[in-house]
Parts: structure tokens; sequence; C-alpha cells
């Protein structure tokens, strides 16, 4: 048995998807800071696909793996760490352990929401 009621083997089905989509986003992101110009508005639009991303797969996991809120949250921490191997990238030793808590709450956050959203909208 996993974590909350669901085995380790639902929460890898329900994520695999949406790490692979993160780490993409998140390697896209890496290498445009390193190697090109990074304009605020590139950021604005990878910071929104990255938002839409964790929008759809918390919608998805309650309508299509029927997890509850409180494995949807489970889902969006493990989410979380499609990006967390970026932070080496761009941040001393002192500030990497502030911004896992930060990014996590805030994967944790969106995607419990849209779960939150999903299990309350009647279906079309």
């Amino acid at each position: 048995m996993g974590s909350a009621g669901k085995t380790q083997n639902e929460y890898l089905n329900a994520s695999k998807k949406y790490l692979v989509l993160i780490f993409c986003l998140t390697l896209i992101t890496v290498l445009l800071r390193k190697f090109t110009v990074y304009s605020s508005g590139i950021h604005i639009v990878l910071l929104l696909v990255g938002l839409i991303i964790l929008g759809r797969a918390g919608w998805a996991t309650a309508r299509e793996y029927r997890f509850n809120l409180l494995q949807i949250g489970i889902f969006g921490f493990i989410l979380s760490f499609g990006s967390h191997w970026s932070l080496l990238f761009f941040h001393g030793p002192g500030e990497i352990l502030n911004l896992f808590v930060i990014n996590s709450i805030i994967n944790v956050v969106i995607v419990t929401a849209s779960g939150y959203a999903a299990r309350r909208i009647k279906k079309i």
C-alpha cells in the first residue's frame, strides 16, 4: 500500500505523463535561461504553460483516476519533483531548501484546487 489508500503504482500511473511534461518544460526553461536571452515574456508564457499542465493534472486525477483531495495533494507533491532538479542550476545551497518547500506548496495548492473544482463541477 502506498499513501492515503492508493498504491505507489496508482500514483505512478497517474503522474508519469505529467511528470514528463513538467520535466520537459523545466528543461526548456533551463536551456533558455542558460543559452539565450530569457525575457519576461518568455518567462510568463512558460509559467502559464506550467500552470495549465498542473491544472490539467489535478483535474484529470480527480475525474479519471477518482483520487480524493488528500490523494490529489500527494499527487501534486509528486509532480513538484519534475521541476525541483532545476533549483541546482540557479540557486545557492542556502536557497534550495526554501525554494523546494515553496515550489512544493505551490504545486500542491494548484493541483488540489483544480482537483477540487473537477469534483465540484458537474460533468457536462
